[in-house]
C-alpha cells in the first residue's frame, strides 16, 4: 500500500474548527482502514496530523495496527518539552514511528514528502481534500500498480483520481 502525507491547517479563529478535525479524522480513518501508512509531522490541533492520526487509531486493531510515521521538527519537539505527541496510551492501535528531523517545519515537511508516495491536502472552505499527487517516490514504481501506469511515466488525472478515491 501508499504512505500518503495529509496536509492542511485552520486558523484559530475560523469557524468549523471542529468540522475540519471531523474531516481530517475521517480521511485518517479511510485510509488506514484501506491499509495506507499515514505520514504526519505537526501535533499542533491547529493542522490536519492530530486528527488524522485520531483516524488511524480508530481503525487499528490489536492484530491490525495502523502504521503511522510522524516526522517531528527542532521547533515541535522544543515545543512538546519532553512529552510524547501521540502517547501510546491514548493511541493503542497505532504503529508509530517518529522520526527526528532536526530541522524547522519547512525542512520536516519537505523530507516527509520525500519519504511518502502520495500527498493529499485539504483545500478551501469547507477543507475539501484536494487531488492526490505523487511524491517524489525514488524511483519506486509500486504506486501505480492497478492504475495503468508505468513505472517513470506521468499519471494520468484520471489515474490518480483512482488512486485514493
Amino acid at each position: 500500500m501508499s504512505r500518503v502525507l495529509i496536509v492542511g491547517s485552520h486558523r484559530e479563529q475560523d469557524e468549523g474548527r471542529e468540522r475540519f478535525a471531523e474531516i481530517c479524522e475521517e480521511i485518517g480513518y479511510q485510509l488506514a482502514s484501506a491499509g495506507h501508512q499515514l505520514a504526519v509531522c505537526s501535533p499542533s490541533a491547529e493542522c490536519a496530523d492530530p486528527h488524522v492520526v485520531a483516524g488511524a487509531n480508530r481503525a487499528g486493531t490489536a492484530d491490525q495496527p495502523a502504521r503511522v510515521t510522524h516526522f517531528l521538527s527542532s521547533e515541535d519537539l522544543e515545543a512538546l518539552d519532553g512529552a510524547d505527541a501521540y502517547p501510546s496510551e491514548r493511541h493503542p492501535t497505532l504503529d508509530l514511528n517518529t522520526v527526528i528531523t532536526h530541522e524547522g517545519w519547512f525542512s520536516t515537511y519537505d523530507l516527509a514528502v520525500e519519504n511518502c508516495d502520495i500527498l493529499r491536502f485539504l483545500r478551501g472552505h469547507g477543507w475539501q481534500p484536494g487531488p492526490p499527487m505523487p511524491c517524489a517516490c525514488h524511483g519506486r514504481g509500486s504506486i501505480w500498480t492497478g492504475v495503468g501506469v508505468a513505472d517513470g511515466e506521468t499519471a494520468t488525472s484520471k489515474a490518480l483520481s483512482s488512486m485514493l478515491g
